[in-house]
């Protein structure tokens, strides 16, 4: 990572949506406004233990973006909202458009198929 600029010179980008603290600004990560988070209906259930008693705790993923003010540019961040800090991964903007374009084209070629039931025997 590269020094940008000092941390009180450096504008927030146009898709950050604040939050941060400007008092602190070593601190400052400019997170997005546009936020994904959401169940994938097939991801299995975590359960989880709190005072003896267990709860069905679904896998719910968020997806980000992020700029620390010391990156050159931001992130897409993608992590289980139900995980310790630091947990998930991150891939650079030319990633997501690599997987999201993939994942379009994957859908669209599962939804032109015609669906046939699976038999086993």
């Amino acid at each position: 990572m590269a020094w940008v600029g000092a941390p009180e010179t450096v504008a927030c980008p146009p898709w950050c949506g604040g939050g941060h603290d400007e008092a602190h600004p070593v601190d400052r990560v400019h997170w997005s406004t546009g936020t994904l988070l959401f169940e994938p209906v097939l991801a299995d259930a975590e359960f989880v233990r709190v005072d003896e008693k267990t709860f069905e705790q679904p896998l719910r993923l968020l997806v980000t973006m992020t700029q620390g003010y010391r990156e050159l540019g931001p992130r897409v961040t993608m992590v289980h909202e139900n995980t310790e800090h630091g947990k998930g991964f991150d891939v650079t903007l030319t990633e997501a458009e690599q997987v999201g374009r993939e994942l379009l084209r994957l859908a669209a070629e599962g939804r032109a198929a015609p669906v046939q039931a699976v038999h086993r025997q």
